[in-house]
């Protein structure tokens, strides 16, 4: 057998990952009575991306990062600042 540096199977018990991996035309290997899924082929990007990123809302997300930018600039520059005077 090849050895390779990453795994060439996924294990998951959610189903989500599961309808993803069949209508992605992968298979699946389920044994009765186990929880576990494999999923294979898998590739490297499989490993990177987490189920949830494709039900997360980034508008809302995005929205906060807005709302709070004035007050990350403001208490960033005095950090800068502090750090400045403190590397003198």
């Amino acid at each position: 057998m090849k050895q390779t540096l990453f795994p060439l199977t996924l294990n998951s018990e959610r189903p989500d990952v599961i309808a993803s991996g069949i209508l992605d035309g992968r298979e699946i290997l389920m044994v009765d009575g186990n929880p576990q899924v494999m999923i294979f082929p898998s590739m490297f990007t499989d490993f990177l991306q987490a189920p949830d990123d494709y039900t997360i809302n980034y508008g809302r997300f995005s929205i906060r990062i807005i709302r709070f930018l004035p007050f990350y600039q403001q208490y960033g520059k005095s950090s800068y600042s502090l750090f400045y005077f403190v590397s003198l």
